[in-house]
């Protein structure tokens, strides 16, 4: 069993670990990283804080995600979907009562933004989601053409987005008659500054 300084020695002068001292260099990293106080104080803390600049990312994963469970008539042609659900959100990304559609974005950087929809199956037309930020930029599109069995759609997209924007997802289908969204969910998560 090597110690940690003659492994860093070893690094330094350009040696090959081998496959039990690289083991153990990271068994050496988790003790380390579990014995640092800071470090576990991140660990514990939750996005809360009013100003998430204060937060350390690294540690935990900003984010939310929504899901609908309950079939959802959508009449012939487009509206913005509504949520009814919160799988997990933080610092007020989420607010079902004064916005359903949305999930607001309270730090500037880059985000991963996704959607998973399951539909009623359709004879004539096609289902089309779309993914928007702050209603006027198009992020990512998807659609599933007429099927005599149920359809979906999974996408998602990164991109950097400022706090206050918000993403919603917007369904459309043009059948002339209404048809059923049958679940769904949307989710928004952190990666990281641009």
């Amino acid at each position: 069993m090597a110690n940690f300084k003659d492994l860093l020695l070893k690094i330094a002068n350009n040696s090959r670990l081998t496959p039990q001292e690289l083991d153990e260099l990271g068994r050496f990293g988790t003790e380390i990283q579990s014995r640092n106080a800071q470090v576990a104080d991140w660990e514990r803390q939750s996005f809360t804080n009013t100003d998430p600049t204060l937060r350390q990312l690294d540690f935990r994963t900003l984010g939310a995600k929504v899901r609908m469970d309950t079939d959802t008539a959508i009449p012939s042609g487009a509206m913005y979907f509504p949520w009814e659900t919160v799988d997990y959100y933080d610092i007020g990304m989420v607010d079902l009562v004064a916005n359903d559609t949305r999930i607001t974005i309270p730090r500037t950087g880059r985000y991963f933004v996704g959607i998973n929809f399951a539909f009623e199956a359709i004879s004539t037309s096609y289902w089309r989601a779309d993914i928007f930020v702050n209603r006027t930029t198009i992020l990512t599109s998807g659609t599933q053409n007429q099927s005599a069995v149920f359809g979906t759609i999974n996408i998602s997209e990164d991109a950097i987005l400022t706090v206050g924007d918000y993403v919603e997802t917007k369904i459309t289908q043009v059948t002339g008659v209404s048809k059923n969204v049958l679940g769904a969910n949307m989710f928004v998560r952190w990666l990281g500054v641009n």
